[in-house]
């Protein structure tokens, strides 16, 4: 009997750890799949809300992916809560077979690795590639609040020194 109420009591915490470690939780950022991108141009469609988006490439494997998406979620409730309704938060897992041809054509190798898209261009208009991603990671500074001003500081200078649909740098 007592064996079975150990098993019992760790079944339940195995459960529990995995409904919480965001496996089965609740998330406002967008999942997308390689449907979700244009045939021609390959850039994301959606039709939520703002005209941003921020695009997280991670992997479910990967532990900086891990880590960062507990980050990027938070990013997306305090969005939520702010009322910011400009951005749009949204992430596509290259683990996902069907994702891997979208993710060679953003060139993504490590991860995690974003892509900043306003919806009227026909290209990023910034990036964070892994390897400043690991930097962050690697300093223990990952802070949701931090990395959503920044997201809004970078996305405010770009547009105002070049108006949407001029061409920024090729990404």
């Amino acid at each position: 009997m007592r064996g079975g109420t150990i098993l019992c009591a760790l079944t339940f915490w195995a459960a529990l750890s995995y409904l919480t470690s965001g496996a089965l939780a609740f998330s406002r950022v967008m999942e997308m799949t390689y449907e979700d991108f244009d045939e021609e141009t390959k850039v994301p469609v959606y039709d939520g809300p703002g005209d941003f988006i921020s695009l997280a490439f991670y992997s479910s494997w990967d532990l900086r992916s891990q880590k960062f998406m507990v980050e990027y979620d938070k990013m997306a409730d305090m969005l939520h809560e702010e009322s910011v309704t400009n951005f749009t938060l949204a992430r596509v897992n290259s683990a996902n077979q069907q994702n891997q041809g979208i993710t060679a054509h953003y060139k993504v190798k490590s991860f995690p690795h974003l892509f900043y898209f306003h919806k009227l261009e026909k290209h990023p208009y910034a990036k964070t590639d892994a390897q400043e991603m690991s930097k962050v990671l690697d300093s223990g500074s990952l802070d949701a609040a931090a990395m959503l001003r920044w997201l809004q500081r970078i996305t405010k200078e770009t547009f105002d020194e070049e108006p949407i649909g001029v061409i920024h740098d090729e990404i």
